[in-house]
């Protein structure tokens, strides 16, 4: 067994989907974690509580595409679509659990997905969080590094970006901190090591040598099949900008990572069309 394999692991794998949410490609990315990491799912359908409060206003209308026109809605209709979201989704997670054998739940509640999901998960768990497409208002909204601050340092939680390419590689920032060990160990058991490229964020160039020497101290035996980049002083636009060159699936980031301090490199985070994991 590698360091890495001996590495942190994850109790559960928390979905959260907010109440219009286009949930597939959420739902497969915490079914493949949840299968990777040996870990339970716990999927949260959040109603959203604004939505449903705009709707008892009489002049609140929402726009319908295929009509090219405002229309009025009413609270019964935003309960009725919760219900039925809430089945449709309920047995999407069954099926895919199902298949792949993995211990589930389904809960219901109401307010706001990525509050709701920090809120129900434990420090041994990793929250996902999809984009939502609304049913109603058919407005897309990404899960946000940004609008979550600083809390999104609280918790192990997945960014699914609508956009993002199902297979690739994995870029870990690698600074030497505590929690780059352990976002190295869990990348390297979400793939292959050869589909590892460890970005080395030392604060100049003369500390890659020691960076890397460390990063492969926790790989272990992985180390061998893993691309090692000298990436120093590293803005979060210097790690998109890798991440898109190497055509990664996702980023992968220790949550005492110095850039997540930043709300400017957060947001730039944001922008990345792969995924984005902060581990805790």
């Amino acid at each position: 067994m590698t360091p890495a394999e001996a590495g942190p692991g994850f109790r559960r794998v928390v979905l959260a989907l907010d109440s219009g949410a286009d949930y597939r490609a959420a739902l497969g990315e915490a079914i493949r974690l949840a299968a990777a990491l040996h870990a339970e799912l716990t999927a949260l359908l959040v109603e959203d509580a604004g939505l449903l409060g705009a709707a008892r206003h009489a002049f609140v209308h929402r726009y319908a595409p295929m009509r090219a026109r405002w229309e009025p809605f009413g609270e019964s209709e935003v309960e009725s679509a919760f219900r039925t979201l809430a089945d449709r989704v309920r047995a999407a997670v069954a099926e895919a659990a199902g298949r792949d054998h993995i211990a589930w739940s389904f809960t219901v509640v109401r307010g706001q997905a990525e509050a709701a999901a920090l809120s129900a998960a434990q420090d041994a768990d990793l929250v996902v969080l999809g984009a939502g497409q609304d049913a109603l208002l058919a407005g897309l909204r990404p899960p946000s590094l940004a609008r979550l601050g600083k809390r999104a340092r609280e918790r192990s939680v997945l960014y699914v970006r609508p956009r993002a390419p199902a297979a690739g590689r994995l870029t870990v920032a690698y600074d030497g901190a505590p929690g780059a060990d352990r976002a190295l160990a869990v990348a390297a058991r979400l793939g292959p090591p050869r589909d590892l490229t460890v970005a080395l964020t030392g604060p100049d160039a003369d500390a890659a040598d020691a960076l890397e020497t460390r990063a492969r101290a926790v790989l272990g035996e992985a180390a061998a099949g893993a691309q090692f980049v000298p990436l120093p002083k590293a803005r979060a636009a210097d790690l998109c900008g890798l991440s898109a060159r190497v055509g990664a699936r996702a980023l992968v980031i220790g949550a005492d990572n110095a850039l997540l301090r930043s709300a400017a490199a957060r947001k730039r985070l944001d922008e990345v069309d792969c995924r984005v994991l902060v581990v805790r």
